[in-house]
């Protein structure tokens, strides 16, 4: 990560619908084990907890960056990425349509799991440390929150979570930002989360960065039936390009690659020629 000072948020209450905070991952995605790939530790063994957040979408909200906590961290890829690398469909924002019907590379529809749909799906990781938890609940009015266990916060809970978010620098193969809960944060009280909250902290003020990067645009959903059909063969001695097939459900070439799918997966999978 840069010397930069990262945006801090505290993210509006959601719903836990992956990862664990008490249990880190000790392998990537693959099964291999997960190493530090940087610094001091480069190749040692490494932990990483990881967090799905579900956050209520707002009505009328088409893409999370017209949400008001969903702006700032908008601003902030484009601004630490001031080579346009954030209109990359590959770009990694870390927050994902929870009706999202396009599967990813384990074949998994956001849009089919329990919890997604009608929310949009933060995911927060860190290395550094076990999150801090925190909570109000049983707590007298005005007194500190107290500190709790990692192991008191299941799956499904609703929780918030103070984060800082920074770009990756990753300029060349994988660029995008880093969404991470932040450990060094001292509790402070907030209003309770049912059943707990984590950790209830209230993060100063930041001012977004100015950015003249546009609204984004819709995210892609399925086509209407009506819209669907038969696409007139190209004139001859006109180029062809890849063509999506009917396993595809009629969603375009771009709307799998903007979700981690690649060219060779959806040849694969008989989804495009």
């Amino acid at each position: 990560m840069s010397n930069r000072t990262p945006l801090q948020m505290l993210f509006p209450p959601g719903r836990l619908v992956g990862g664990s905070i008490g249990t880190p991952s000790t392998t990537n995605a693959e099964g291999e084990p997960l190493l530090y790939k940087t610094g001091d530790k480069k190749g040692q063994p490494a932990k990483q907890w990881y967090l799905a957040l579900a956050i209520p979408k707002t009505a009328g909200a088409q893409h999370w960056a017209q949400e008001a906590w969903g702006l700032p961290i908008w601003n902030r890829g484009h601004t630490d990425f001031p080579g346009g690398q954030g209109q990359l469909p590959s770009f990694a924002w870390k927050i994902e349509d929870g009706d999202s019907i396009i599967p990813n590379k384990k074949m998994k529809k956001n849009a089919e799991r329990e919890g997604f749909p009608g929310n949009w799906i933060v995911k927060l990781s860190t290395m550094a440390s076990e999150p801090k938890c925190y909570t109000t609940m049983g707590v007298p009015a005005g007194n500190p929150a107290r500190a709790i266990t990692a192991a008191e916060i299941k799956t499904g809970y609703y929780v918030e979570i103070f984060a800082s978010i920074d770009g990756n620098d990753d300029v060349g193969r994988n660029p995008g930002i880093y969404i991470n809960p932040d450990p060094t944060t001292a509790p402070a009280p907030v209003q309770p989360v049912q059943p707990v909250a984590l950790p209830p902290v209230v993060p100063q003020p930041v001012a977004p960065p100015i950015s003249t990067v546009p609204a984004p645009l819709p995210v892609p959903v399925q086509p209407a039936p009506a819209m669907l059909g038969t696409v007139a063969p190209p004139p001859p001695g006109a180029p062809t390009g890849p063509t999506m097939t009917a396993k595809a459900n009629g969603l375009t070439r771009e709307s799998y690659l903007a979700s981690g799918w690649t060219d060779e997966l959806l040849r694969a999978h008989g989804m495009m020629v």
